[in-house]
């Protein structure tokens, strides 16, 4: 369960811990209905670089995405993976359902002792 901390992208850790590593945001760029369109979302907008600049300043060393496929394409180009990678962050874009990705992730998180930040 997320634990609750209102502030900028709902960003928040995934628990009280005083050394969480997992946490959870709003997707980079908002969430409004209206960018629920193929290239709505321009990836050099004020907004994805201040979604960006957040999850840094946190920390943030890996970002895994829980869009459907469909969802990748609200993203102008050159698209939601390429500009995190270019930022600096490993992606994982799967689904929910796909746990073997997103255990995946997970692990390679721990195991490098980094932070990582789930959305959707």
């Amino acid at each position: 369960v997320l634990a609750a901390m209102p502030n900028a992208f709902n960003f928040g850790p995934a628990s009280a811990a005083e050394d969480e590593w997992v946490f959870g945001a709003t997707r980079p760029g908002g969430a409004a209905a209206e960018l629920n369109e193929p290239g709505k979302i321009d990836p050099g907008s004020p907004e994805v670089g201040a979604w960006i600049e957040h999850a840094r300043s946190h920390g943030i060393k890996h970002v895994v995405s829980l869009f459907k496929p469909e969802e990748l394409t609200y993203y102008a180009p050159p698209g939601y993976v390429k500009t995190l990678e270019d930022a600096g962050f490993t992606v994982t874009a799967t689904q929910l359902t796909n746990t073997a990705d997103i255990r995946a992730a997970l692990d390679r998180a721990k195991g490098a002792g980094e932070r990582l930040l789930f959305h959707c």
